[in-house]
């Protein structure tokens, strides 16, 4: 199995100084949720680190599921 982890579904607002952004990481099934978790908190880190006063969500999902959306102001 490929070790592919992909981002979609990235969703970004502003709230005074404050900004936020959401995003869905597909992990491969293989992975303990652990792993998954560990390489979501490095990432939310990254971000956060970059961009002053961003606060970052990733939802974790499995690499064979795809999220969908009936409205786009469901993703924030």
């Amino acid at each position: 199995e490929t070790e592919i982890v992909r981002f979609d579904h990235l969703s970004t607002r502003k709230a005074g100084q404050r900004c936020f952004v959401v995003v869905h990481m597909h992990m491969p099934a293989s992975w303990s949720l652990g792993r998954a978790a560990a390489l979501r908190g490095s990432v939310e880190q990254a971000l956060m680190s970059a961009v002053p006063g961003l606060r970052a969500t990733i939802q974790l999902l499995p690499s064979d599921v795809e999220a969908h959306f009936d409205d786009p102001r469901d993703l924030i």
